[in-house]
């Protein structure tokens, strides 16, 4: 689970800049495994949705 989280995080940071690096790495620190996770990707599909733009963050959390 740590091998994906960190994957997504830096995906995350790529895609978005650090106002969501700062708010997913406080996240990190307070859940783990699925639950930052799912945590992750919907706080990150609301904000592409947003700005209209799309992340393969799909990819990532697939084992």
């Amino acid at each position: 689970m740590g091998d994906i989280s960190k994957n997504i995080l830096s995906l995350v940071y790529f895609e978005t800049r650090l106002w969501f690096r700062l708010e997913i790495y406080l996240l990190d620190k307070l859940c783990t495994g699925d639950v930052v996770i799912t945590l992750i990707t919907n706080r990150v599909l609301r904000h592409m949705a947003d700005k209209k733009t799309s992340i393969a963050w799909y990819q990532l959390s697939d084992n």
